[in-house]
């Protein structure tokens, strides 16, 4: 197959880049608002396993008063 040439008016070629453009910048926009929706993520994936060590070192504190109270009603 040969090359062939294709001819556009430049007002439509000036058109296209400029639509280029506008989608690199909207793209740019989209990158940037998942990257913070991805930093948020990771925030708050930080903050559940403090939660999580918070609510074991709670239930591990319940745990040892009610066996200290339990031992105490025994004897």
């Amino acid at each position: 197959m040969g090359k062939s040439s294709v001819f556009i008016k430049i007002d439509n070629y000036r058109e296209v880049l400029d639509l280029i453009d506008e989608l690199k910048q909207q793209l740019e926009g989209v990158q940037g608002t998942l990257d913070e929706l991805t930093a948020l993520r990771e925030k708050e994936d930080q903050e559940l396993i403090m939660w999580k060590k918070h609510l074991h070192a709670v239930h591990d504190n319940l745990a040892t008063v009610d066996k200290t109270l339990f031992e105490v009603d025994n004897e």
